[in-house]
């Protein structure tokens, strides 16, 4: 009921200022406010919190900065397609580098990426190679 209000209140706000967008961002704030509660309700019923503290704040950290460039390096392209296609290349780059760079790759992540690679029957010697460096 609380995300849905926000969701509400942060739609008449954000379509005014930014279009369609805002009404993607209202949602996105929205959606995330609301997992954010379900989580702490989980955890306080349960005494158990299902994410580790420090590689959370880190894949969040990860996950802004890649946003802020890639808004940024969008904002300097007048293609639109062009600059959604650069956007989301590049912002899924700098996610995986910056993931790998502050080593929150767990064990269970290389795990499940190895086994999508042998489902896919790839056999790809420099993604192996990272996987097993930086877990």
């Amino acid at each position: 009921l609380i995300s849905s209000l926000i969701n509400i209140i942060l739609n008449i706000i954000f379509i005014q200022l930014f279009g369609f967008v805002g009404a993607a961002y209202a949602t996105a704030i929205s959606l995330t406010l609301r997992t954010i509660l379900t989580i702490s309700e989980t955890s306080y019923l349960t005494k158990i919190f299902p994410f580790k503290l420090i590689p959370t704040i880190k894949i969040l950290l990860a996950i802004t900065i890649s946003l802020l460039i890639t808004k940024f390096i969008s904002t300097l392209i007048a293609n639109f397609i062009v600059s959604m296609i650069i956007s989301l290349i590049l912002s899924m780059l700098l996610y995986l580098t910056l993931i790998l760079i502050t080593k929150t790759l767990s064990k269970e992540d290389a795990e499940i990426l190895k086994s999508i690679q042998r489902k896919l029957k790839l056999d790809i010697p420099l993604i192996n190679k990272i996987i097993n460096k930086f877990t």
